[in-house]
């Protein structure tokens, strides 16, 4: 929400300058109007962080928000993890990352998008696209999957999931049942040995 509402900001500041420059242009000589625009441009601009420095103070302050609990991770038998291990599990099975997209990966998704739309609205559409970008790209995800599913793999542990708290269990393989069931446990066998990053619209 806040993107789209950066983007419909954008395209009024790029439509009063452009009727600021048309305005002084049809009054003044071209070097008198370009200075002219400039100075009103810094006045516009003056007066607008005068405004927003006088609203922002009356703004509710936003609630501190706590970090939810994470789920109860079960390890049974003799099997021991790490802590950093567990502290991965300890996030779901519904844990997910956006996929790390680059610039240029983001451009093609704006383009895209805009190809979707009438061919009179294109370039508008990919004008306000390239606004609702972020600055600063996110280069790859913050949680490290690798060395989680190494050290499972190599202590030989399997993963399944709790039927009721619906968090992680590790169990020793050998204890697995031929169905790959725990025996006398309501677990459910997860869908993979290993953790993966679910990405939203992957299948």
């Amino acid at each position: 929400m806040c993107r789209i509402l950066r983007s419909e900001a954008c395209r009024q500041v790029r439509f009063y300058t452009d009727c600021l420059q048309v305005v002084n242009r049809n009054e003044l000589p071209l070097p008198s109007a370009q200075k002219r625009f400039l100075e009103d441009l810094r006045l516009a601009s003056q007066t607008a962080d005068f405004l927003w420095g006088n609203l922002v103070v009356r703004l509710p302050r936003s609630r501190r928000q706590y970090p939810e609990h994470g789920k109860d991770v079960k390890v049974l038998g003799d099997a021991s993890i790490p802590k950093n291990v567990a502290d991965l599990l300890k996030l779901g099975p519904k844990f997910c990352e956006h996929p790390a997209l680059d610039k240029t990966e983001l451009l093609g998704l704006v383009r895209t998008a805009a190809g979707k739309a009438r061919t009179d609205e294109v370039d508008r559409c990919i004008r306000e696209g390239v606004d609702c970008l972020p600055q600063k790209v996110k280069k790859g995800n913050t949680v490290k999957l690798r060395s989680a599913v190494a050290v499972l793999r190599e202590a030989d542990l399997k993963l399944l999931l709790s039927d009721k708290e619906r968090g992680f269990v590790v169990v020793p393989r050998e204890r697995l049942g031929p169905t790959g069931q725990l025996p006398g446990h309501h677990f459910v066998t997860s869908a993979s040995d290993s953790l993966e990053t679910r990405v939203p619209g992957a299948s």
